[in-house]
């Protein structure tokens, strides 16, 4: 299924759609530039995902309704993803969210309003599933995400503060 992506202008020929069997060889390819790129430089915690747990997880997450993953396509080759969940409120906070889990587009393919779009159809798709609000989790010091990110209507909730124990 294709989701709308909010009209926003495709100035280079990409596709924003759900991802298939068939994309899984690239999707690792992205989510490990997603981890060598942000969150394995940022973040020292982070094990990297072996390629084929990263396989098996995407080929997971196209199969099940609650999890979204898009892929950003130029023909055959995968330029970008973004994968997200939706889960049900919790008796403390009774709000359905959706959360953008992770998202990546290759730097050749960046200001070019692919990152927009895969937000767009992000977005429609938490629209289907009722979801209340729409959150990631991000790194404060990566300007350039944050900076992407409240152009598409983030805002800061609350801090994570957090110490080794």
């Amino acid at each position: 299924m294709t989701y709308p992506d909010g009209n926003l202008p495709n100035m280079t020929g990409i596709d924003i759609r759900e991802a298939r069997p068939r994309d899984v060889v690239g999707l690792v390819s992205s989510v490990a530039s997603l981890f060598a790129d942000e969150a394995g430089t940022r973040d020292h915690t982070l094990d990297r995902p072996p390629r084929q747990r990263a396989a098996t997880e995407l080929t997971l997450g196209i199969a099940d309704e609650d999890r979204l993953v898009l892929v950003a396509a130029d023909g055959d080759q995968i330029v970008g993803h973004l994968t997200g969940t939706v889960a049900a409120s919790a008796a403390i906070r009774p709000l359905r969210v959706a959360t953008l889990v992770g998202m990546y587009v290759s730097p050749a393919h960046r200001d070019a309003n692919v990152g927009a779009r895969l937000v767009a159809a992000f977005r429609a798709w938490a629209a289907e599933r009722h979801a209340d609000r729409i959150a990631l989790d991000g790194y404060r010091n990566d300007e350039s995400a944050v900076r992407f990110h409240r152009h598409q209507r983030f805002a800061p909730r609350t801090p994570v503060l957090e110490t080794t124990s």
